[in-house]
């Protein structure tokens, strides 16, 4: 978890919050800019911004934009007791006293973990079962390595959110180490798994079919969708 204080440059109030965040040995950034804090935040995982109380009359904005699908990792905490309660949820949206102690600072960072926890919580017994329905209904063929590694690399994603990301790197790696081989050939298996199953079936992904050449990463974000179709919860 990753923490920010967004303020006009109030270095006490900010030091107070850090000397919190830093018993829970973790650091926290300041920011008086907020392009730069929103793109601080698109770098992490998951965050919390706290905000000085002078922004407070902005509160049904910010609310409605942490509720999009880019920032729903994210908790806003108004350091405000008078925030306007229509919209703190206590979910990703809360507010603490300007006189707060350490309790309600983890009070809040505690309710936001639990919810991050519950809200990603994913039943991986079923994932791996509909995952190789999914695979085997496009026309992908279990004789391939590359089927073993495209379920490998969805379940790894599954870890994080399902957050695509990087795949060399990062998810080619990670297969690659579990299987004892290298990224290359993991990239060069997925991708002619898809070529061959292309082959194979003139319907293959009408979905994907303006595209020339379907990629790896526009493969993998594909069968996530379907997973999301089929009630994997995938955010």
């Amino acid at each position: 978890m990753n923490y920010l204080f967004y303020s006009k440059n109030n270095f006490v109030l900010g030091e107070r919050l850090r000397r919190v965040i830093k018993g829970i040995d973790c650091e926290m950034y300041y920011f008086n800019n907020l392009t730069q804090a929103i793109n601080f935040l698109m770098t992490c995982e998951n965050g919390v911004m706290f905000i000085e109380k002078c922004f407070s009359k902005y509160i049904k904005f910010i609310a409605q934009l942490v509720d999009c699908d880019v920032f729903k990792n994210y908790a806003i905490v108004f350091i405000d007791g008078e925030a306007d309660k229509n919209f703190v949820n206590n979910k990703n949206i809360f507010n603490i006293s300007e006189v707060f102690t350490e309790a309600d600072v983890l009070d809040v960072v505690n309710k936001f973990n639990y919810v991050i926890e519950n809200e990603w919580a994913v039943d991986f017994g079923q994932l791996k079962v509909m995952l190789s329905k999914i695979l085997m209904d496009i026309g992908l063929s279990l004789r391939h390595i590359g089927f073993s590694y495209i379920k490998d690399c969805i379940e790894y994603i599954s870890k994080r959110h399902f957050k695509l990301g990087g795949l060399h790197g990062d998810v080619y790696k990670h297969v690659a180490l579990i299987n004892n081989t290298n990224e290359s050939n993991v990239e060069r298996s997925i991708r002619n798994c898809i070529i061959q199953a292309r082959k194979n079936n003139q319907n293959f992904l009408p979905e994907l079919h303006n595209s020339s050449s379907i990629t790896n990463k526009s493969f993998l974000r594909y069968v996530i969708e379907k997973l999301h179709e089929n009630s994997i919860k995938v955010g």
